[in-house]
């Protein structure tokens, strides 16, 4: 495995390689690319662990745009908000 401060992960959707926005500064930091994290779900047969370890992802941007329609954007009151990304 390559030294964890270099570390970026390639877009989840696309394959596109992403460079770190903060290089040898931390782990995972993609520039023009967001980062999810999961520490598991209840529905998932996949990954639900229940141990405190997490999965994280990125997704470029430009997959995250193209792809809005499926994405949804929740407030911190809970309520769904549109998301205007243009």
């Amino acid at each position: 495995m390559p030294d964890r401060s270099d570390l970026t992960l390639p877009c989840l959707a696309c394959g596109k390689p992403l460079t770190s926005a903060l290089p040898g500064a931390c782990i995972n930091q993609p520039s023009g690319a967001t980062t999810f994290t999961t520490t598991g779900h209840y529905g998932s047969t996949v990954f639900d662990p229940m141990d405190g370890s997490r999965l994280d992802v990125n997704v470029c941007d430009d997959c995250l745009t193209a792809r809005r329609d499926r994405v949804l954007h929740i407030a911190h009151d809970g309520t769904l908000q549109p998301w205007g990304v243009d």
